[in-house]
């Protein structure tokens, strides 16, 4: 197996837990994927105030009324048993979550696991609004 020394903690990983980054020569990030959420989440809890602010006005702006109010409708189905929740139609995985094509249409969703509904939008680029 081929490894990599994480340059923030100094241990020697597999590249499989290095994040991809076409940037560099070897394809793969400095910090290793646990070292990297590590000061992702210190710099976040740092900012707080700055990403409570910014959730708070996506979610006035048209677009984050429509995604929010459509995201609510999923749950409230899925809580009165009006909408099931499946296994990801991609890989059958029973972690699915429900992926909106439409915010406009709430309830018309496909489910996807985390990987794929990743990989649907990297693919697409298309937010349904």
């Amino acid at each position: 197996m081929i490894t990599k020394k994480c340059k923030h903690c100094g241990e020697e990983k597999l590249i499989k837990l290095f994040l991809k980054d076409s940037r560099l020569k070897s394809g793969y990030a400095s910090k290793c994927k646990f070292c990297h959420n590590k000061i992702c989440r210190r710099y976040i809890s740092a900012n707080q105030q700055y990403y409570t602010r910014k959730s708070i006005e996506y979610r006035k702006t048209d677009k984050g009324k429509i995604k929010s109010s459509a995201n609510q409708k999923v749950k409230t189905a899925l809580r009165s048993g009006k909408l099931f929740k499946e296994p990801c139609s991609v890989c059958g995985n029973i972690k699915s979550e429900a992926h909106h094509s439409d915010y406009r249409e709430p309830l018309n969703i496909i489910w996807l696991c985390s990987l794929h509904h990743k990989e649907w939008h990297a693919n697409n680029k298309i937010y349904g609004i």
